[in-house]
């Protein structure tokens, strides 16, 4: 069986380390990029986990691009966000 593929977006540090140990912990093939320029660039990625702890405002325009992807989205936040 392969390993679900997740593409994390967020800013990098110690928070975004800490999310990608995780998942590789859980058997989760992981690949990380710094999204808040824009849309997510596509990859072989199943899944986009979305890290928008901290500053949520930069994260509008990669929002918007999620709309026209297929892939599956978890938003990983520290309370209720309007992405």
């Amino acid at each position: 069986m392969q390993p679900v593929q997740v593409l994390v977006l967020g800013p990098e540090g110690a928070e975004r380390s800490a999310l990608e140990s995780t998942l590789v912990r859980l058997g989760c093939a992981v690949s990380v990029a710094d999204a808040s320029a824009g849309r997510p660039q596509p990859s072989g990625a199943e899944v986009l986990m979305l890290d928008v702890r901290g500053d949520e405002s930069r994260w509008a325009g990669v929002a918007r691009g999620l709309h026209d992807d297929d892939r599956s989205v978890m938003v990983v936040s520290e309370g209720p966000t309007p992405v």
